[in-house]
């Protein structure tokens, strides 16, 4: 959602509470500022991933390159490390697109 179209956000944004709504706006700024997202069992009990956007040609985001593991093991601490190495692979997956 942080990549999408300002009026696409907006509808989706403007669905939530206030409160929700600035919440999520800060967290989807951050992820476009660093491209990569970090989720901590919002979608499913005891797993994490760290994700980063794959563009397309055009530079919009075609999809995704994600690495997830149980949250026992595959945390924020433990995702840092390998940040940097997601961005390149995701920069690099990008780059051969266009």
């Amino acid at each position: 959602m942080a990549f999408l179209s300002e009026g696409l956000q907006a509808q989706v944004l403007n669905l939530l509470p206030e409160e929700e709504r600035k919440m999520l706006q800060q967290q989807l700024e951050i992820i476009v500022n660093t491209r990569y997202s970090i989720n901590e069992e919002e979608i499913t009990k005891n797993v994490a991933a760290l994700s980063a956007p794959v563009f397309g040609a055009k530079g919009k985001v075609i999809g995704a390159i994600s690495i997830s593991g149980p949250v026992f093991r595959w945390h924020k601490e433990s995702m840092e490390q390998h940040i940097s190495l997601l961005l390149k692979t995701a920069e690099s997956i990008s780059n051969s697109l266009y």
